[in-house]
């Protein structure tokens, strides 16, 4: 990954995948993801995808807690991260469309010091690349991806996704911005807003 491993065990999977890089996050990001429990709400400025003709393929995706499809502005949300493990934590987030509630949820795992993000029920797993950058920001981006067949885990294709989080100190609010793209075809997903933090706590 390009990193330094943090030699303290009981740091959170961010700080240990992060190791050295993870001083450079804002503080108010040092705090995000050096804590074990986290909830938080906000809202997204927009949510889904501008696509029309792929939105079947996401209905499917939904079933699973992947993707949905639906595109709206202004769509509340909460997030909770719980852990797991040592070496894990779950998300879930639930997105209140004007026509209901969608639910995503993942579990990210440090694997020999690389987050792995495990989507759709355990059946598809991303390695996340994550770096700080120069001005404090939380950057990951999707890599290999793997399938899960029965006992075997087949690489397949996927959409480049990249996450960034970064603190507005003006507004004391964190911003996400997540954006999935195809090449030929540019985004095909996204969500992108705010939020601030309910409750963390170190375990």
């Amino acid at each position: 990954m390009g990193t330094t491993p943090t030699t303290n065990p009981a740091g959170t999977i961010y700080e240990r995948a992060l190791g050295v890089e993870f001083s450079r996050l804002h503080p108010q990001l040092q705090r995000f993801f050096g804590t074990h429990t986290v909830a938080a709400t906000g809202t997204f400025a927009e949510a889904g995808s501008r696509l029309p003709w792929l939105r079947p393929l996401l209905a499917v995706s939904a079933r699973l807690g992947l993707l949905f499809p639906e595109f709206e502005r202004n769509v509340p949300f909460d997030i909770a991260v719980s852990p797991v493990s040592d070496a894990a934590v779950a998300t879930v987030r639930h997105l209140r469309f004007s026509t209901g509630i969608r639910t995503m949820a993942d579990r990210t795992t440090l694997v020999a010091g690389r987050l792995v993000d495990v989507h759709a029920r355990g059946l598809l797993l991303v390695e996340m690349v994550v770096t700080a950058t120069a001005d404090g920001a939380l950057v990951a981006r999707s890599g290999r991806a793997r399938l899960r067949l029965g006992r075997a885990l087949v690489p397949v294709p996927a959409p480049a996704v990249v996450l960034t989080q970064t603190y507005d100190d003006a507004r004391a609010e964190f911003t996400i911005d997540v954006s999935m793209r195809v090449p030929g075809l540019g985004e095909v997903f996204a969500y992108r807003g705010r939020f601030t933090t309910t409750r963390q706590s170190t375990r």
